[in-house]
């Protein structure tokens, strides 16, 4: 463990060649064995030298080679990307590690168990790697909800995401909340859309290439989640996530500049959308969404959907059924306010709903804008179309 921690390739060699036990843990809390001293320390050079004497020594069995390459390569996925390599990754597989194994993830906000190779890895170069391997398991989603294909976002690599649509990741697939792939990046603009960060700044137009790729290939934009609350008709789709009332989710915490900033992104999202759209039922859609979202806040209902409860870490509380079934009922009467409202606008044509929505995303801003200031506007009539 020492010799692995340290760096101490030649020993550490020795030490197995002279029968020292590979599965031996420390004592300690962590009960860690010398292979993952060496992840630890980014000796990754040690950790194949090691696993090479290993796989050609006759002291050890099949079962147990495998069971090291497997342990390696779970540690290697779970390794920060500044100490792996992808020739680390080619070593592993070339040498029987097997491309499906399944393991706990350890990422920076959570675990999450069943959690594939194709989960953690952040280039085109691992990527192909896999699929050489034999790697199938394109849609398998983990402990914590989450399909590869939605893993990947993390690194921002279009090229990377077009890779796995193109083998096999379904563009529409799921998670245990019904979000889909272009949720998530919803969320990843929402997350740091107030950032001056050059870094995250760069990463959202990042997104916004990801977006147009899953768009490009099919990915429904008005795939709804599991939000049954009013704010949307099935479900919440993308393009209405960030104008979700901030107010509710971070209080005074939020900078002043984030509703002209949250509309603008919604505005891009839009010109994605027409991007991709053969006759205007992608417009209608839209323009109906963001106006009933748009309602939905003016008229202070609550998303009993979910609710933002800790900023720092960025902490989602679903409420419980029966506690938004209460809501649900108290409001009912401003429900029906919202749900005769919409109803007068099905019958508006393309212009007439662009000009409602662009009324209403003013409103909405105004009012999102003030909740920084401790005032609240009064509900403004929208009427309806002539």
């Amino acid at each position: 463990m020492y010799s692995a921690a340290s760096g101490m390739r030649d020993v550490a060699v020795a030490l197995v060649r002279a029968g020292a036990d590979i599965w031996t843990e420390d004592i300690l809390y962590s009960r860690h064995t010398w292979l993952e001293y060496a992840k630890l320390s980014g000796h990754w050079s040690l950790v194949l030298d090691v696993i090479d004497v290993v796989r050609k020594s006759p002291r050890f069995s099949p079962d147990e080679v495998q069971n090291l390459l497997d342990t390696a390569i779970k540690s290697w996925a779970n390794s920060s990307t500044i100490a792996r390599s992808s020739s680390q990754l080619a070593t592993l597989l070339q040498w029987g590690a097997n491309p499906e194994v399944r393991f706990i993830a350890e990422w920076p906000n959570y675990k999450a168990s069943n959690t594939t190779l194709l989960h953690c890895v952040e280039n085109c170069t691992d990527f192909d790697l896999l699929i050489k391997a034999g790697f199938t398991s394109f849609n398998q989603t983990n402990g914590g909800g989450y399909h590869p294909l939605m893993s990947q976002f993390v690194v921002g690599d279009a090229e990377l995401i077009q890779k796995s649509i193109d083998t096999g990741s379904k563009v529409n697939h799921g998670d245990v909340d019904g979000s889909t792939a272009l949720h998530v990046c919803a969320e990843f603009l929402r997350s740091g859309i107030t950032s001056i960060d050059p870094f995250e700044y760069d990463f959202r137009f990042r997104i916004l290439e990801i977006v147009d790729v899953l768009l490009s290939n099919g990915a429904d934009p008005f795939l709804g989640d599991d939000c049954r609350c009013p704010c949307s008709t099935s479900g919440c789709t993308p393009a209405g996530m960030p104008l979700k009332d901030y107010h509710q989710k971070f209080g005074s915490t939020a900078h002043r500049s984030y509703p002209l900033t949250m509309h603008a992104w919604v505005n891009q999202w839009f010109r994605l959308l027409k991007d991709v759209e053969i006759d205007f039922e992608h417009s209608r859609r839209f323009y109906l969404d963001l106006i009933r979202l748009s309602r939905f806040e003016q008229l202070e209902l609550t998303h009993t959907c979910c609710r933002f409860t800790n900023h720092e870490h960025r902490t989602w509380d679903v409420l419980e059924d029966e506690d938004a079934e209460e809501i649900r009922d108290e409001e009912q009467e401003l429900s029906d306010t919202l749900e005769s409202e919409m109803n007068t606008f099905k019958s508006c044509s393309i212009t007439e709903l662009e000009i409602l929505w662009r009324k209403e995303m003013d409103k909405l801003m105004q009012i999102q804008g003030n909740n920084f200031l401790g005032v609240r506007e009064p509900v403004f009539d929208l009427g309806s179309c002539s």
